[in-house]
């Protein structure tokens, strides 16, 4: 090993231990001095990929996690370039990246939100989007947030039994959290709605049940009809 390189593995091992500190920042400014060509194992790969990707340097950040996979298939690694490219918008890339992700781990339930949010951003249709979540909601048992974004689905689809069932068992799994909380405002709505009920500010209501999720009430391409 030559000076040069035990340079670099000296540069790089200060690197870790910033990283491991949070001190990302520092580590950035550590890492740009050095000569990458010496990176040769996918450990060292994937932490200058997450130097880069807590920086907020996306694309190297994906180019570096897809040479630590080529140095070796990693689910974590997978899970990490699929997130990105996802953010990135590389959606036929982060599709390649879940079908290998599935192969790798075929019994991991966030495979089913990764299909979820690529279904999302690519303007999948409401039934496609549904099936997304019921095949999460089936594997995970429940899920506040991603259960309280289902029942929304339901209440466009119109499927308003279903809403008030899920909301029932948010409720009963996450009683106290803030998902569960808005579920029962939202049952208490549908069943409002559903007695002929009239009540002022309807329309601002469905808004802020949506924003509540942080989603947009056109997902999925279908207008509710409770205003």
């Amino acid at each position: 090993m030559g000076r040069q390189e035990k340079e670099f593995n000296k540069g790089l091992e200060y690197i870790r231990q910033l990283a491991n500190r949070g001190d990302y920042s520092h580590a950035l400014d550590e890492m740009e001095i050095l000569d990458m060509s010496y990176l040769s194992n996918a450990r060292d790969y994937s932490l200058v990929a997450k130097v880069y990707e807590e920086n907020d340097h996306l694309i190297e950040a994906i180019s570096y996690y897809e040479k630590s996979l080529a140095k070796f298939q990693s689910a974590s690694v997978l899970k990490r370039l699929i997130d990105l490219c996802i953010e990135e918008r590389q959606f036929v890339v982060a599709a390649d990246y879940l079908k290998e992700y599935r192969e790798v781990d075929p019994v991991d339930t966030d495979s089913s939100i990764f299909q979820y949010k690529i279904d999302v951003e690519t303007g999948k249709t409401i039934d496609v989007l549904i099936e997304d979540l019921e095949t999460y909601i089936k594997d995970v048992g429940c899920d506040d947030y991603y259960g309280y974004v289902l029942a929304l689905l339901y209440v466009k689809k119109k499927k308003y039994a279903k809403c008030k069932d899920l909301c029932d068992n948010i409720v009963l799994w996450f009683d106290g959290s803030d998902y569960a909380d808005y579920a029962k405002q939202l049952k208490s709505f549908i069943e409002d709605y559903e007695s002929g009920e009239e009540k002022p500010g309807r329309a601002k209501m469905i808004k802020q049940f949506f924003r509540n999720a942080e989603i947009d009430e056109g997902i999925g391409g279908t207008a509710d009809d409770l205003s």
